[in-house]
């Protein structure tokens, strides 16, 4: 049996992830209640337990008080066959697996499940006069499933399902056994992709064998998908490489197929009755131009050539990219009043005594001589 949470007790005690071949779930559709924290209303939502509390509970005991409700009744139910996983772990938070659907074996999705004791039960960005804190893994579980669950549903309502995100088929509630008690779970269902994420590509080096075309483009397709994203009610608030997945990926072909964020447990839905966030609607989505004016996105560092990281030359980028542009339109009123985007001038483009002999070459060798309109 676990002893109750202690600060200086090292290490925590660790739960083996169930979630692994052979194992058989037996999942119920399930409508998630609205999303909570930030960019939604703070009132009548779960609220987060204190430390105080919290410290005297095991990551198990606190898993158990903290049951979720059963649905009543499901127009729909399934038996998931899990067939391997994909990121699983104790403390990862959310665990990925692939699986398939009762006796249909033709068709892969994916499963995240967002079983709170396989979160991590210790803050690791901050700490009191005893030590670690614990986190209030159930709250934190609840809140990745009902903002993620939120944004896919309205990506299919907006009939933008599959386009720039994974195929998305619904929300569902499973029981978890623990002895003689069931503990239900959430989990939401997506299209399995075969790809790297532009993070592996860094991590692996192999980015490296893209041409610097190719890698702008890459990026700036997924700028694109961020502002349609935008249009379309959700602001994924997490743009990063790890949540960037790109599909046929070819080396020697130089070309990729689909450019893919996933990863919306941050994401706010503009459109729901619970945002606090103002959002004006306008008829076309926003030029990336104006969305990313104000500074490059720096999560993309590692992957951008440092040159276009510079901001008069990222901007230059930017309007030589989107500039006329008519796929795009300008930012709402409100916004071009806050952040007077009517008032930005065009950057001076760069002296070749700014540049080193070596990196011209590299670029007139990757880009071609019209390089020089990026800068």
């Amino acid at each position: 049996m676990e002893t109750p949470y202690n600060a200086r007790s090292s290490p925590h005690p660790h739960h083996p992830v169930p979630y692994t071949q052979p194992l058989t779930l037996s999942i119920q559709e399930h409508a998630p209640a609205d999303p909570y924290g930030h960019g939604y209303l703070t009132t009548d939502c779960p609220t987060k337990a204190d430390h105080k509390t919290l410290k005297r509970h095991t990551k198990l005991s606190w898993c158990l008080l903290n049951k979720l409700a059963r649905p009543s009744k499901s127009k729909h139910s399934h038996q998931l066959h899990i067939t391997s996983p994909i990121a699983c772990g104790d403390d990862r938070g959310a665990q990925l697996v692939r699986c398939h659907l009762d006796q249909d074996r033709t068709t892969t999705y994916v499963a995240k499940i967002y079983d709170p004791l396989y979160y991590d039960f210790v803050d690791k960005e901050d700490e009191d006069e005893e030590g670690e804190i614990p986190v209030d893994v159930a709250w934190l579980a609840e809140h990745d499933y009902r903002r993620e669950a939120a944004a896919y549903a309205e990506l299919k309502r907006c009939r933008l399902d599959g386009r720039f995100t994974p195929k998305y088929f619904g929300s569902w509630i499973f029981d978890m056994p623990h002895g003689v008690e069931q503990r239900p779970v959430h989990m939401i269902l997506l299209e399995a992709l075969e790809g790297q994420t532009m993070l592996s590509l860094l991590e692996s080096k192999e980015y490296l064998k893209l041409s610097l075309r190719l890698r702008m483009d890459v990026f700036a397709r997924v700028l694109e998908a961020a502002a349609a994203l935008r249009f379309h009610n959700v602001a994924q608030d997490d743009l990063a490489p790890r949540n960037v997945m790109l599909t046929g990926l070819d080396f020697e072909g130089q070309s990729v197929d689909r450019v893919v964020l996933f990863d919306f447990n941050e994401a706010v839905v503009l459109s729901h009755h619970r945002c606090r966030i103002s959002h004006e609607k306008t008829d076309q989505p926003m030029n990336p131009r104006f969305m990313f004016w104000s500074s490059f996105p720096y999560e993309f560092q590692s992957w951008v050539y440092p040159l276009f990281q510079r901001k008069n030359t990222f901007r230059c980028w930017l309007l030589s990219r989107w500039g006329d542009d008519e796929a795009f339109g300008g930012p709402a009123g409100s916004e071009m009043r806050l952040k007077k985007y009517d008032h930005y001038e065009e950057p001076p483009p760069l002296r070749d005594d700014e540049l080193d002999g070596e990196l011209i070459e590299k670029l007139n060798k990757e880009l071609g001589s019209d390089w020089r309109l990026f800068v």
